[in-house]
């Protein structure tokens, strides 16, 4: 595991205010939310790139490697880390298999 960089808005994360806010109680500041944020957007921040692992919400149709997977995951933490989310989204790696049906009326 390596060293996260210095975070670009506030030094530490804090669940806990995000706690408050989804509570509907009051928090200390309001919490940045995102539920994604775009692999070219990470790269950006990042100064790397960022293994697409995800295409829309279904899983790429190609076989995805383990180390792809561990670096899409540790991309995500740094990036939410750096810009200073009180959290980390987790998304299910759940292969889903899309069906094309032709309805004809």
């Amino acid at each position: 595991m390596h060293k996260l960089p210095k975070r670009i808005v506030k030094e530490k994360p804090d669940f806990s205010n995000l706690e408050l806010a989804i509570k509907n109680e009051t928090p200390k500041y309001l919490p940045f939310y995102e539920l994604f944020v775009d692999i070219e957007i990470m790269e950006a921040i990042l100064g790397h790139p960022v293994p697409m692992i995800l295409s829309g919400t279904f899983a790429t149709e190609r076989k995805v490697e383990k180390d792809e997977i561990r670096q899409y995951n540790d991309s995500t933490v740094e990036f939410y880390y750096r810009i200073g989310y009180d959290y980390v989204p987790v998304v299910p790696g759940v292969p889903l298999k899309v069906y094309r049906i032709n309805f004809r009326f």
